[in-house]
Formats: C-alpha cells, sequence, structure tokens
C-alpha cells in the first residue's frame, strides 16, 4: 500500500498529491 506525502495509507500505489 502506498502512501501520500504525510504518510497516510493510500491505495496501491504511492499517492504523491494525497492529504
Amino acid at each position: 500500500m502506498g502512501t501520500s506525502r504525510r504518510g497516510v495509507p493510500r491505495g496501491p500505489l504511492p499517492d504523491f498529491q494525497g492529504p
């Protein structure tokens, strides 16, 4: 599972634009 810039668990891919 990927993580956003804030290290919040997201989908299977890294969400660099996530919260």
